[in-house]
């Protein structure tokens, strides 16, 4: 059987990986304008996203304060599906 292989030494690859990685710091960055937050747009690191789980009477009123204050919900988990269906549906939240 025939077992050769191509080896590389570790400077050539070293030479490559900073060659490819100084190309990718020194080309332009396009941002899109809602990652930055200009006019008219919260950037992401203003939003907060939040996750019910096993949520009744009191986690319903956490989860209506939270949304009022401008919290995105992401995520339900709830053992009452008829609970969690009004609820996704209250909120937009993803299935």
């Amino acid at each position: 059987m025939n077992t050769s292989r191509a080896l590389i030494s570790r400077r050539p690859l070293l030479k490559g990986s900073a060659a490819l990685t100084s190309a990718g710091t020194v080309s332009p960055q396009v941002v899109p304008r809602h990652a930055l937050g200009g006019r008219g747009f919260t950037p992401p690191s203003e939003t907060v996203h939040g996750a019910a789980v096993g949520f009744g009477m009191m986690g319903t009123h956490n989860i209506r304060r939270a949304s009022q204050a401008g919290a995105n919900l992401v995520a339900l988990c709830e053992a009452n599906e008829t609970r969690t269906d009004k609820l996704r549906i209250r909120y937009r939240t993803p299935n």
